[in-house]
Protein backbone atom coordinates (compact mmCIF):
# COMPACT_ATOMS: atom_id res chain seq x y z
CA UNK A 1 0.00 0.00 0.00
CA UNK A 2 0.63 1.97 1.71
CA UNK A 3 0.91 4.34 1.99
CA UNK A 4 3.75 7.44 3.97
CA UNK A 5 1.90 9.83 4.54
CA UNK A 6 3.13 10.41 7.81
CA UNK A 7 6.73 10.81 6.55
CA UNK A 8 5.84 14.12 6.11
CA UNK A 9 5.81 14.93 10.09
CA UNK A 10 9.01 13.74 10.19
CA UNK A 11 10.68 15.94 8.09
CA UNK A 12 9.49 18.99 8.24
CA UNK A 13 10.13 18.88 11.66
CA UNK A 14 14.46 18.28 10.49
CA UNK A 15 16.81 21.34 10.46
CA UNK A 16 18.97 20.55 7.59
CA UNK A 17 22.75 20.46 7.38
CA UNK A 18 24.41 23.68 5.61
CA UNK A 19 25.31 23.45 2.31
CA UNK A 20 28.62 23.03 0.75
CA UNK A 21 28.43 23.41 -2.89
CA UNK A 22 26.33 24.35 -5.68
CA UNK A 23 26.29 21.01 -7.92
CA UNK A 24 23.90 20.54 -11.71
CA UNK A 25 22.05 17.46 -12.49
CA UNK A 26 24.18 16.16 -15.05
CA UNK A 27 27.47 16.45 -12.87
CA UNK A 28 25.36 15.01 -9.47
CA UNK A 29 24.29 12.31 -11.60
CA UNK A 30 27.54 11.58 -13.37
CA UNK A 31 30.13 12.33 -10.32
CA UNK A 32 28.35 11.72 -7.30
CA UNK A 33 25.54 9.86 -7.48
CA UNK A 34 26.90 6.23 -7.63
CA UNK A 35 29.39 6.93 -4.31
CA UNK A 36 26.69 9.29 -2.46
CA UNK A 37 24.25 5.66 -3.12
CA UNK A 38 27.00 3.13 -1.77
CA UNK A 39 28.15 5.59 1.15
CA UNK A 40 24.54 5.94 2.61
CA UNK A 41 23.01 2.45 1.87
CA UNK A 42 25.60 1.30 4.12
CA UNK A 43 24.38 4.23 6.65
CA UNK A 44 20.91 3.05 6.64
CA UNK A 45 21.66 -1.02 6.13
CA UNK A 46 19.93 -0.46 3.19
CA UNK A 47 19.21 -4.11 1.07
CA UNK A 48 18.91 -2.66 -2.09
CA UNK A 49 17.40 0.22 -4.09
CA UNK A 50 16.94 1.64 -7.51
CA UNK A 51 17.08 4.90 -9.17
CA UNK A 52 15.05 6.60 -12.46
CA UNK A 53 15.77 10.11 -13.73
CA UNK A 54 13.84 10.87 -16.72
CA UNK A 55 13.97 14.23 -18.69
CA UNK A 56 12.95 15.73 -22.15
CA UNK A 57 11.85 12.46 -22.93
CA UNK A 58 15.10 10.69 -22.47
CA UNK A 59 16.14 8.09 -19.38
CA UNK A 60 19.04 10.10 -17.93
CA UNK A 61 19.97 7.02 -15.45
CA UNK A 62 18.00 4.00 -14.54
CA UNK A 63 20.05 1.64 -12.33
CA UNK A 64 20.00 -1.19 -9.46
CA UNK A 65 22.06 -0.99 -6.22
CA UNK A 66 22.66 -3.58 -3.74
CA UNK A 67 21.08 -6.80 -3.41
CA UNK A 68 17.36 -8.07 -3.61
CA UNK A 69 17.66 -10.00 -0.48
CA UNK A 70 20.49 -9.23 2.44
CA UNK A 71 22.98 -11.52 3.01
CA UNK A 72 22.35 -13.55 -0.60
CA UNK A 73 23.64 -13.29 -3.96
CA UNK A 74 21.46 -11.51 -6.91
CA UNK A 75 22.19 -7.77 -7.50
CA UNK A 76 19.20 -5.05 -7.88
CA UNK A 77 19.21 -4.25 -11.74
CA UNK A 78 16.73 -1.55 -13.89
CA UNK A 79 14.45 -4.65 -14.28
CA UNK A 80 14.23 -5.80 -10.50
CA UNK A 81 10.89 -5.62 -9.13
CA UNK A 82 9.78 -3.36 -6.59
CA UNK A 83 5.97 -2.84 -4.40
CA UNK A 84 5.44 1.35 -5.14
CA UNK A 85 2.46 1.21 -2.51
CA UNK A 86 0.48 4.09 -2.40
CA UNK A 87 2.38 5.36 -5.74
CA UNK A 88 -0.34 2.73 -7.08
CA UNK A 89 -2.75 5.50 -6.42
CA UNK A 90 -1.60 7.54 -9.37
CA UNK A 91 -2.99 4.79 -11.85
CA UNK A 92 -6.09 4.28 -10.16
CA UNK A 93 -6.91 8.03 -9.91
CA UNK A 94 -5.62 8.57 -13.55
CA UNK A 95 -8.01 5.28 -14.92
CA UNK A 96 -11.18 7.12 -13.63
CA UNK A 97 -9.91 10.59 -14.67
CA UNK A 98 -9.43 8.32 -18.10
CA UNK A 99 -13.02 7.32 -17.65
CA UNK A 100 -14.58 10.38 -16.86
CA UNK A 101 -12.79 11.88 -20.02
CA UNK A 102 -14.36 9.39 -22.33
CA UNK A 103 -18.07 10.34 -20.33
CA UNK A 104 -18.08 7.13 -19.31
CA UNK A 105 -18.71 8.63 -15.46
CA UNK A 106 -18.01 11.90 -13.48
CA UNK A 107 -16.34 13.03 -10.63
CA UNK A 108 -18.73 14.81 -9.42
CA UNK A 109 -21.02 11.53 -9.10
CA UNK A 110 -22.19 10.51 -6.27
CA UNK A 111 -20.28 7.01 -5.39
CA UNK A 112 -23.86 5.57 -4.44
CA UNK A 113 -24.71 5.63 -8.51
CA UNK A 114 -22.38 3.34 -9.31
CA UNK A 115 -21.33 1.17 -6.14
CA UNK A 116 -24.99 0.90 -4.46
CA UNK A 117 -23.36 -0.99 -1.33
CA UNK A 118 -21.22 2.23 -0.65
CA UNK A 119 -22.35 3.09 3.21
CA UNK A 120 -21.18 5.51 6.15
CA UNK A 121 -21.28 5.74 9.62
CA UNK A 122 -23.71 9.04 8.46
CA UNK A 123 -26.12 7.90 5.81
CA UNK A 124 -26.07 11.89 4.30
CA UNK A 125 -22.48 11.57 4.03
CA UNK A 126 -22.67 7.82 2.51
CA UNK A 127 -25.53 9.37 0.10
CA UNK A 128 -23.67 12.38 -0.93
CA UNK A 129 -20.11 11.57 -1.12
CA UNK A 130 -18.82 12.40 -4.81
CA UNK A 131 -15.57 10.31 -6.82
CA UNK A 132 -13.63 13.31 -6.00
CA UNK A 133 -14.23 12.32 -1.96
CA UNK A 134 -12.88 9.26 -2.07
CA UNK A 135 -9.58 10.31 -4.34
CA UNK A 136 -8.49 13.32 -2.38
CA UNK A 137 -9.22 11.63 1.16
CA UNK A 138 -11.88 14.32 2.38
CA UNK A 139 -14.43 11.85 3.69
CA UNK A 140 -13.27 13.05 7.08
CA UNK A 141 -11.46 9.89 8.50
CA UNK A 142 -7.88 9.93 10.36
CA UNK A 143 -4.85 9.23 8.49
CA UNK A 144 -4.74 5.30 8.01
CA UNK A 145 -7.80 5.22 10.33
CA UNK A 146 -9.63 1.66 9.83
CA UNK A 147 -6.35 0.25 8.49
CA UNK A 148 -6.03 -2.28 11.02
CA UNK A 149 -9.15 -3.62 9.97
CA UNK A 150 -8.56 -3.81 6.49
CA UNK A 151 -4.92 -4.35 5.97
CA UNK A 152 -3.69 -7.67 5.05
CA UNK A 153 -7.05 -9.61 6.19
CA UNK A 154 -9.19 -12.20 5.00
CA UNK A 155 -12.58 -9.89 4.95
CA UNK A 156 -14.67 -10.73 1.99
CA UNK A 157 -15.77 -7.41 -0.31
CA UNK A 158 -19.22 -7.35 0.97
CA UNK A 159 -17.69 -7.92 4.82
CA UNK A 160 -14.99 -4.70 4.21
CA UNK A 161 -17.83 -2.60 3.10
CA UNK A 162 -19.79 -3.34 5.43
CA UNK A 163 -17.18 -2.52 8.26
CA UNK A 164 -16.14 0.55 6.53
CA UNK A 165 -19.84 1.63 6.68
CA UNK A 166 -19.43 0.85 10.21
CA UNK A 167 -16.54 2.96 11.47
CA UNK A 168 -17.12 6.74 12.77
CA UNK A 169 -14.87 8.95 10.73
CA UNK A 170 -12.26 11.38 13.20
CA UNK A 171 -13.83 14.57 11.46
CA UNK A 172 -16.71 15.92 9.86
CA UNK A 173 -17.02 15.37 6.13
CA UNK A 174 -14.78 17.24 3.66
CA UNK A 175 -13.63 19.55 6.90
CA UNK A 176 -9.99 18.16 6.96
CA UNK A 177 -7.60 16.18 5.04
CA UNK A 178 -6.83 12.13 6.81
CA UNK A 179 -5.67 9.88 4.87
CA UNK A 180 -7.89 6.85 3.68
CA UNK A 181 -6.53 3.81 1.66
CA UNK A 182 -9.94 2.47 2.11
CA UNK A 183 -11.78 4.86 -0.62
CA UNK A 184 -9.36 3.92 -3.10
CA UNK A 185 -10.73 0.21 -3.01
CA UNK A 186 -14.05 1.79 -3.34
CA UNK A 187 -12.14 3.08 -6.19
CA UNK A 188 -11.48 0.27 -7.65
CA UNK A 189 -15.10 -1.01 -7.72
CA UNK A 190 -16.09 2.28 -9.11
CA UNK A 191 -13.80 1.18 -11.78
CA UNK A 192 -15.14 -1.71 -12.31
CA UNK A 193 -18.99 -0.77 -12.39
CA UNK A 194 -18.45 1.68 -14.97
CA UNK A 195 -16.25 0.17 -17.21
CA UNK A 196 -17.32 -3.12 -16.95
CA UNK A 197 -14.06 -5.21 -15.90
CA UNK A 198 -11.64 -5.11 -12.89
CA UNK A 199 -9.57 -2.33 -12.33
CA UNK A 200 -6.54 -4.30 -12.32
CA UNK A 201 -7.96 -5.49 -15.87
CA UNK A 202 -8.44 -1.77 -16.83
CA UNK A 203 -5.05 -0.51 -16.15
CA UNK A 204 -3.62 -3.42 -17.94
CA UNK A 205 -4.88 -2.84 -20.52
CA UNK A 206 -5.36 0.86 -20.83
CA UNK A 207 -1.93 1.92 -19.35
CA UNK A 208 0.64 -0.79 -18.56
CA UNK A 209 -0.02 -2.50 -22.40
CA UNK A 210 0.24 0.60 -24.65
CA UNK A 211 2.97 1.92 -22.71
CA UNK A 212 5.11 -1.32 -22.67
CA UNK A 213 5.15 -1.55 -19.07
CA UNK A 214 5.59 -5.47 -19.40
CA UNK A 215 7.12 -5.98 -15.87
CA UNK A 216 4.64 -4.30 -13.98
CA UNK A 217 2.13 -6.29 -12.15
CA UNK A 218 -0.76 -4.78 -10.78
CA UNK A 219 -1.70 -7.64 -8.42
CA UNK A 220 1.71 -8.38 -6.76
CA UNK A 221 0.13 -11.62 -4.94
CA UNK A 222 2.61 -13.50 -7.18
CA UNK A 223 5.36 -11.41 -7.23
CA UNK A 224 7.69 -14.21 -4.62
CA UNK A 225 8.03 -16.18 -7.58
CA UNK A 226 9.63 -14.05 -9.84
CA UNK A 227 13.20 -14.46 -10.43
CA UNK A 228 13.97 -10.70 -9.92
CA UNK A 229 12.00 -9.50 -7.32
CA UNK A 230 13.40 -7.98 -4.23
CA UNK A 231 12.72 -9.38 -1.24
CA UNK A 232 11.06 -7.14 1.70
CA UNK A 233 12.53 -6.06 4.82
CA UNK A 234 12.25 -4.55 8.19
CA UNK A 235 13.47 -3.82 11.35
CA UNK A 236 13.69 -7.71 13.23
CA UNK A 237 14.86 -6.64 16.21
CA UNK A 238 17.94 -4.53 16.25
CA UNK A 239 18.83 -5.41 12.55
CA UNK A 240 17.53 -5.10 9.31
CA UNK A 241 15.97 -8.61 8.48
CA UNK A 242 13.80 -10.40 5.16
CA UNK A 243 10.07 -10.37 6.73
CA UNK A 244 7.33 -12.17 4.50
CA UNK A 245 5.38 -10.74 1.76
CA UNK A 246 2.51 -8.45 2.68
CA UNK A 247 -0.56 -9.93 1.72
CA UNK A 248 -2.55 -6.07 0.99
CA UNK A 249 -6.63 -8.05 0.37
CA UNK A 250 -9.62 -5.55 0.01
CA UNK A 251 -6.65 -2.49 -0.18
CA UNK A 252 -5.34 -3.83 -3.38
CA UNK A 253 -6.29 -0.57 -5.45
CA UNK A 254 -4.24 1.55 -2.38
CA UNK A 255 -1.72 -0.19 -3.07
CA UNK A 256 -0.40 -3.57 -4.27
CA UNK A 257 1.48 -2.56 -8.16
CA UNK A 258 5.26 -3.88 -8.11
CA UNK A 259 7.49 -2.59 -10.76
CA UNK A 260 10.99 -1.44 -11.68
CA UNK A 261 12.57 1.12 -12.84
CA UNK A 262 12.86 0.63 -16.45
CA UNK A 263 8.75 0.35 -16.31
CA UNK A 264 8.49 3.37 -14.05
CA UNK A 265 10.61 5.85 -16.45
CA UNK A 266 8.38 4.70 -19.02
CA UNK A 267 5.20 6.08 -17.18
CA UNK A 268 7.30 9.26 -16.27
CA UNK A 269 7.62 9.86 -19.87
CA UNK A 270 4.46 9.34 -20.49
CA UNK A 271 3.10 11.69 -17.71
CA UNK A 272 5.69 14.40 -19.02
CA UNK A 273 4.76 14.39 -22.62
CA UNK A 274 1.33 15.00 -22.12
CA UNK A 275 0.12 11.39 -21.92
CA UNK A 276 2.15 10.75 -24.78
CA UNK A 277 4.63 7.69 -25.70
CA UNK A 278 6.69 6.87 -28.52
CA UNK A 279 4.34 9.39 -30.38
CA UNK A 280 1.12 7.86 -29.55
CA UNK A 281 -1.63 8.94 -27.38
CA UNK A 282 -1.75 7.00 -24.35
CA UNK A 283 -3.73 8.72 -21.87
CA UNK A 284 -5.87 11.61 -23.30
CA UNK A 285 -4.29 15.24 -21.59
CA UNK A 286 -7.17 16.26 -20.37
CA UNK A 287 -7.64 13.37 -18.00
CA UNK A 288 -4.00 14.25 -16.98
CA UNK A 289 -4.79 17.20 -16.38
CA UNK A 290 -7.68 16.41 -14.04
CA UNK A 291 -5.23 14.30 -11.39
CA UNK A 292 -3.12 17.65 -11.31
CA UNK A 293 -6.27 19.53 -9.91
CA UNK A 294 -6.05 20.59 -6.01
CA UNK A 295 -8.81 19.03 -4.60
CA UNK A 296 -7.67 19.12 -0.73
CA UNK A 297 -5.68 20.81 1.52
CA UNK A 298 -2.74 18.39 2.99
CA UNK A 299 -0.94 21.25 4.76
CA UNK A 300 -2.07 24.57 5.55
CA UNK A 301 1.56 25.50 6.54
CA UNK A 302 3.37 24.33 3.83
CA UNK A 303 0.59 25.40 1.68
CA UNK A 304 0.52 21.12 0.66
CA UNK A 305 -2.11 20.38 -1.57
CA UNK A 306 -4.02 16.82 -2.97
CA UNK A 307 -4.87 16.11 -6.71
CA UNK A 308 -5.96 12.23 -7.98
CA UNK A 309 -3.09 10.08 -6.47
CA UNK A 310 -0.72 12.69 -6.16
CA UNK A 311 0.40 15.30 -4.04
CA UNK A 312 0.64 18.90 -5.24
CA UNK A 313 3.61 21.69 -4.27
CA UNK A 314 5.45 24.52 -5.59
CA UNK A 315 9.62 25.00 -5.30
CA UNK A 316 11.29 27.45 -7.08
CA UNK A 317 8.24 28.30 -8.55
CA UNK A 318 7.58 25.55 -10.20
CA UNK A 319 4.71 22.20 -9.70
CA UNK A 320 6.15 19.74 -8.00
CA UNK A 321 3.60 16.78 -8.17
CA UNK A 322 5.03 13.90 -6.34
CA UNK A 323 3.75 10.42 -3.64
CA UNK A 324 5.54 8.25 -1.06
CA UNK A 325 4.56 4.61 -1.23
CA UNK A 326 4.98 2.19 1.50
CA UNK A 327 4.12 -1.53 1.90
CA UNK A 328 5.36 -4.15 4.21
CA UNK A 329 9.09 -4.22 3.33
CA UNK A 330 8.91 -1.28 0.51
CA UNK A 331 8.91 2.12 0.05
CA UNK A 332 9.19 4.17 -2.56
CA UNK A 333 9.17 8.39 -3.61
CA UNK A 334 7.77 9.66 -7.17
CA UNK A 335 8.40 13.10 -8.54
CA UNK A 336 7.40 14.83 -11.57
CA UNK A 337 8.34 18.60 -12.62
CA UNK A 338 6.14 18.97 -15.52
CA UNK A 339 7.64 22.13 -16.73
CA UNK A 340 11.26 20.92 -17.00
CA UNK A 341 10.06 17.34 -17.99
CA UNK A 342 11.89 15.79 -15.21
CA UNK A 343 10.76 12.65 -13.55
CA UNK A 344 12.37 10.70 -10.76
CA UNK A 345 11.65 7.87 -8.92
CA UNK A 346 13.57 5.45 -5.96
CA UNK A 347 12.39 2.34 -4.98
CA UNK A 348 13.97 0.55 -1.62
CA UNK A 349 13.70 -2.79 -0.20
CA UNK A 350 13.29 -1.78 3.11
CA UNK A 351 10.63 -0.18 5.46
CA UNK A 352 13.28 0.90 7.45
CA UNK A 353 14.74 3.85 5.71
CA UNK A 354 14.55 7.45 5.16
CA UNK A 355 17.15 7.41 2.09
CA UNK A 356 14.33 7.13 -0.62
CA UNK A 357 13.17 10.23 0.27
CA UNK A 358 16.84 12.08 0.79
CA UNK A 359 17.56 10.43 -2.52
CA UNK A 360 14.84 11.71 -4.50
CA UNK A 361 15.15 15.01 -2.60
CA UNK A 362 18.92 15.26 -3.45
CA UNK A 363 18.28 14.70 -6.96
CA UNK A 364 15.69 17.20 -7.27
CA UNK A 365 17.84 19.97 -5.24
CA UNK A 366 20.92 19.15 -8.07
CA UNK A 367 17.99 19.74 -10.93
CA UNK A 368 17.30 23.02 -9.29
CA UNK A 369 21.14 23.56 -9.43
CA UNK A 370 21.53 23.84 -5.28
CA UNK A 371 24.10 23.12 -2.55
CA UNK A 372 24.74 19.92 -1.94
CA UNK A 373 23.53 18.53 1.38
CA UNK A 374 23.79 15.05 3.04
CA UNK A 375 20.32 15.13 3.85
CA UNK A 376 20.20 11.41 4.60
CA UNK A 377 22.80 11.91 7.18
CA UNK A 378 20.58 14.49 9.13
CA UNK A 379 17.79 11.97 8.76
CA UNK A 380 19.05 8.75 10.08
CA UNK A 381 20.72 11.16 13.00
CA UNK A 382 16.55 11.87 13.86
CA UNK A 383 15.90 8.22 12.69
CA UNK A 384 18.89 6.86 15.06
CA UNK A 385 17.60 9.15 18.52
CA UNK A 386 14.31 7.98 17.62
CA UNK A 387 14.89 4.51 17.07
CA UNK A 388 17.15 4.66 20.92
CA UNK A 389 13.99 5.80 22.09
CA UNK A 390 12.12 3.02 20.98
CA UNK A 391 14.47 0.32 22.00
CA UNK A 392 14.79 2.02 25.80
CA UNK A 393 10.86 2.26 25.83
CA UNK A 394 10.73 -1.76 24.92
CA UNK A 395 13.68 -2.53 27.11
CA UNK A 396 12.43 -0.84 29.71
CA UNK A 397 9.03 -2.97 29.07
CA UNK A 398 10.85 -5.88 29.10
CA UNK A 399 12.47 -5.47 32.23
CA UNK A 400 9.08 -5.31 34.13
CA UNK A 401 8.18 -8.44 32.11
CA UNK A 402 11.25 -9.95 34.32
CA UNK A 403 9.72 -8.50 37.63
CA UNK A 404 7.17 -11.38 37.45
CA UNK A 405 4.30 -8.81 38.63
CA UNK A 406 1.17 -10.51 39.21
CA UNK A 407 -1.74 -9.63 37.29
CA UNK A 408 -4.81 -8.50 38.73
CA UNK A 409 -6.50 -11.69 38.01
CA UNK A 410 -4.85 -15.36 36.95
CA UNK A 411 -3.97 -15.59 33.01
CA UNK A 412 -6.52 -18.53 33.11
CA UNK A 413 -8.91 -16.34 33.61
CA UNK A 414 -8.08 -14.03 30.87
CA UNK A 415 -8.97 -16.78 28.36
CA UNK A 416 -11.70 -16.14 25.57
CA UNK A 417 -12.47 -14.36 22.96
CA UNK A 418 -13.04 -10.70 23.16
CA UNK A 419 -15.38 -8.24 20.52
CA UNK A 420 -14.70 -5.04 18.88
CA UNK A 421 -17.53 -3.80 17.30
CA UNK A 422 -16.41 -3.45 13.84
CA UNK A 423 -13.21 -5.85 13.36
CA UNK A 424 -14.73 -8.77 14.89
CA UNK A 425 -13.11 -10.84 17.76
CA UNK A 426 -9.97 -11.35 19.16
CA UNK A 427 -8.92 -14.84 21.24
CA UNK A 428 -6.66 -15.14 23.96
CA UNK A 429 -5.11 -18.63 25.28
CA UNK A 430 -2.72 -19.51 27.35
CA UNK A 431 -0.05 -22.05 25.04
CA UNK A 432 2.42 -25.05 25.82
CA UNK A 433 4.61 -22.69 28.29
CA UNK A 434 1.35 -20.53 29.89
CA UNK A 435 2.19 -17.84 27.66
CA UNK A 436 -1.02 -15.91 26.65
CA UNK A 437 -0.90 -15.78 23.09
CA UNK A 438 -3.71 -13.56 21.03
CA UNK A 439 -5.42 -14.68 17.64
CA UNK A 440 -7.07 -12.37 15.90
CA UNK A 441 -10.70 -13.30 13.81
CA UNK A 442 -9.35 -11.36 10.58
CA UNK A 443 -5.31 -11.96 10.30
CA UNK A 444 -5.18 -15.64 10.71
CA UNK A 445 -1.26 -15.30 9.89
CA UNK A 446 -1.17 -12.99 13.04
CA UNK A 447 -0.29 -13.97 16.51
CA UNK A 448 1.00 -11.74 19.44
CA UNK A 449 2.47 -13.15 22.71
CA UNK A 450 1.12 -10.78 26.02
CA UNK A 451 3.30 -10.32 28.85
CA UNK A 452 2.52 -8.63 31.87
CA UNK A 453 4.54 -5.36 33.11
CA UNK A 454 2.28 -3.94 35.89
CA UNK A 455 -0.30 -1.25 36.13
CA UNK A 456 -2.68 -3.54 34.46
CA UNK A 457 -0.68 -3.63 31.19
CA UNK A 458 0.12 -6.45 29.06
CA UNK A 459 3.17 -6.35 26.76
CA UNK A 460 2.51 -7.33 22.85
CA UNK A 461 5.05 -8.97 20.87
CA UNK A 462 3.38 -9.26 17.30
CA UNK A 463 4.36 -12.58 15.20
CA UNK A 464 5.30 -9.86 12.36
CA UNK A 465 7.64 -6.96 13.07
CA UNK A 466 5.89 -4.23 10.92
CA UNK A 467 2.64 -4.59 13.49
CA UNK A 468 5.08 -3.73 16.35
CA UNK A 469 6.01 -4.02 19.90
CA UNK A 470 2.96 -2.55 21.54
CA UNK A 471 1.32 -1.87 24.94
CA UNK A 472 -2.15 -3.12 26.01
CA UNK A 473 -4.05 -1.70 28.89
CA UNK A 474 -6.83 -4.07 30.30
CA UNK A 475 -9.27 -3.31 32.01
CA UNK A 476 -10.25 -5.16 35.79
CA UNK A 477 -13.15 -5.24 37.93
CA UNK A 478 -14.92 -7.59 40.39
CA UNK A 479 -11.74 -10.24 40.28
CA UNK A 480 -12.22 -10.34 36.11
CA UNK A 481 -11.26 -9.05 33.18
CA UNK A 482 -13.67 -6.59 31.52
CA UNK A 483 -11.51 -5.46 27.97
CA UNK A 484 -8.50 -4.49 26.28
CA UNK A 485 -7.67 -2.10 24.02
CA UNK A 486 -5.19 -2.66 20.56
CA UNK A 487 -2.87 -1.34 19.07
CA UNK A 488 -0.53 -1.67 16.65
CA UNK A 489 2.45 0.65 14.68
CA UNK A 490 1.47 3.95 13.73
CA UNK A 491 3.00 2.89 10.32
CA UNK A 492 -0.12 0.81 9.79
CA UNK A 493 -2.79 2.32 11.74
CA UNK A 494 -2.44 4.79 14.55
CA UNK A 495 -5.78 4.31 16.34
CA UNK A 496 -6.89 2.40 19.55
CA UNK A 497 -9.32 -0.81 19.19
CA UNK A 498 -11.21 -1.74 22.40
CA UNK A 499 -12.08 -5.41 22.51
CA UNK A 500 -14.63 -6.57 25.20
CA UNK A 501 -14.32 -9.83 26.93
CA UNK A 502 -17.38 -11.74 26.06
Amino acid sequence: MKKFAVLHLFLVSISLASYAQNVDLDTFLSDSLDHHVEREMNRWDLPGMAICVVRDGKVLVSKGYGVREKGKQGDVDEETLFMIGSNTKAFVATSVAMLEEKGKCSLNDRVQKWVPGFTQYDPWVAKNAMLSDILTHRLGFGTFQGDFIYWGTDLTKREFFEKFGSLKPKYDFRTKYGYCNAGYAVAGEVIQKVSGVTWDEYIQKNILDPIGMDRTSVLSQDLSADQNAARPHNLVGKDVGVIPYGPIGNLNPAGSISSSTEDMSKWLITLLDSGRYKGQQIIPWDAIARTRQAFTITNPVRYSLYGLGWELNMEEGKLIISHTGGVEGFLSYVQLIPEDKLGIVVLTNSLSNYLFYAMGTNIRNAHFNKEYQNISKTFFQRYATNLNEVETRVKEMRDSVELKFEPPVSLKKMEGKYQHDIYGWAELKLDRDKNLQMKLEHHPDLTGKLEYIGNNRFLCTYSNSVFGIKAFPFKFENGGVIGFTLYVDEFLDPNPYYFKKL
